[in-house]
């Protein structure tokens, strides 16, 4: 038995397919010959290598490198895959067509196992699918604590399939549409017409719930090959973002023009990522005023109170965020590059994983400080990054405030029963206890001595 780090709730068998780095730029080749349940194997993958799985029998896939909170893991869990990361020697010990046991909960793969293993696992996975089962009771149910704090809980999505699993899972809206992938899965950019389509038909599925749709958040960990991004020595703190969008305007202007001519549609919202001053903010919107002027000229209805917002990534932007929310129609707490920027600390690099934790007392400072300055101006606030649906951060959260969180499609369900069973009455103290608190051990061991006594 190998381990590593489980990065999905998860268990799954299948054959091994094994895969070099340099068979990866042919992975079509080597899975569509292939109908039986496939775990992979190989030392690293790209987002856009995941994305092609939808294809094919992938159910899992193992590693030698990554971490829990890279986008690999995300894209894992929202595609209900089985992912073991950071497996160091596991293409040494398997061999292709080797039967697997892949357990995405524990971080172990088991090769070959006996069948008294397989039997085991086989009640394990039985087990998971009753609670599974279970949890569909919840779908329709208010998002709300026992003491009455009502949350409006949404879904994170990546396509026009992800819309549908938000709303099988009774998700309250879309609080972050990553239209990254509009633009990786192809080899060309993608025309105002084809985007305006897909934002038109999430609409249709959404039936009249928020869309919130970041816009192009390319370079950083999401590179386009096609557009000939220039090297970087720092790629995730160079020109990406915002600052893409504003070096490339004419595929910002696309993705907005098709944004607000969608919105007439359905109920969505704009939202800027890799902001660190006011002044980019202003530039967008002075783009966006601009693009509704020719609407308006062309005669194309369009929601004109279209809501535009700032993702808060940043500590620049933590720290202007009174600006931002006087200014801002909301803001969207992205905790995930959030924790990389404060801590300084790479999400994917293994070699530091402990210190990337959104307990870090200067993260959970700075959502508070974000909150604290939403809440003077009335300016509506999410979280939608991992830590939206961190069960035992949520009652931290909601007395700081927040009161709208998107999650992977799949852990709608899972988060709120975590939230339908909380009674924030009974975290009174925590606020003051988390102030005198300075390392992520503290935090951690504060939060479970609260949750130990209920």
């Amino acid at each position: 038995m190998l381990s590593g780090m489980g990065v999905s709730g998860r268990i799954v068998m299948g054959t091994a397919v094994k895969l070099e780095s340099e068979q990866l730029s042919e992975l079509d080749k080597y899975l569509e010959r292939t109908e039986e349940d496939i775990i992979l194997i190989t030392p690293e993958l790209t987002v856009q290598d995941v994305i092609k799985f939808d294809r094919y029998p992938v159910v899992g896939f193992v590693t030698e490198t990554g971490g829990f909170n890279s986008h690999l893991a995300i894209l894992a869990r929202r595609m209900e895959l089985t992912a073991v990361l950071s497996v160091p020697g596991c293409m040494d010990f398997v061999t292709d067509g080797d039967y697997l046991i892949l357990d995405g909960i524990e971080g172990n793969l088991v090769v070959n196992p006996r069948r008294i293993t397989i039997e085991n696992y086989q009640k394990i996975i039985q087990k998971l699918c009753e609670d599974d089962n279970r949890i569909r009771s919840l779908v329709g149910k208010d998002t709300v604590t026992k003491d009455g704090f009502q949350v409006c809980l949404m879904g994170n999505i990546d396509n026009e399939t992800d819309a549908g699993k938000v709303c099988e899972n009774g998700g309250e809206g879309v609080g972050l549409f990553r239209t990254e992938n509009l633009y990786t899965v192809r080899e060309s950019l993608p025309t105002e017409e084809e985007q305006f389509e897909i934002y038109r038909k999430i609409a249709e599925k959404m039936d009249g719930k928020p869309i919130t749709i970041r816009t192009l958040d390319a370079g950083g960990d999401h590179p386009i090959s096609y557009l000939e991004m220039e090297q970087e020595e720092n790629p995730f703190l160079g020109c990406r973002g915002i600052r893409y969008s504003f070096r490339r305007s004419d595929i910002f202007k696309t993705q907005c023009r098709a944004i607000l001519r969608a919105s007439a549609y359905g109920k969505f919202r704009i939202l800027l990522p890799m902001l660190s001053s006011l002044a980019e903010l202003r530039r967008a919107r002075t783009i966006i005023a601009l693009i509704r002027e020719e609407l308006d000229q062309q005669k194309i209805a369009y929601d004109r109170e279209l809501p535009v917002g700032v993702m808060i990534e940043t500590p620049a932007a933590v720290w202007l965020a009174d600006h931002f929310a006087k200014e801002a129609d909301f803001l969207s707490i992205g905790t995930n590059d959030l924790t990389q920027y404060t801590i300084a600390a790479d999400r994917g690099n293994k070699q530091i994983a402990k210190l990337y934790s959104h307990y870090h007392p200067a993260v959970l400072r700075s959502i508070e400080h974000v909150v604290k300055c939403c809440r003077k101006e009335n300016t509506p606030v999410s979280i939608c990054g991992e830590a939206a649906g961190d069960a035992r951060l949520l009652p931290l959260l909601f007395l700081y405030g927040v009161d709208e969180l998107s999650v992977s499609p799949t852990a709608i369900l899972q988060t709120r029963q975590q939230i339908r069973s909380l009674d924030l009455r009974q975290y009174r103290g925590i606020l003051a206890s988390m102030n005198n608190l300075s390392t992520i051990e503290e935090t951690e061991s504060c939060l479970d001595a609260f949750s130990a006594t209920i």
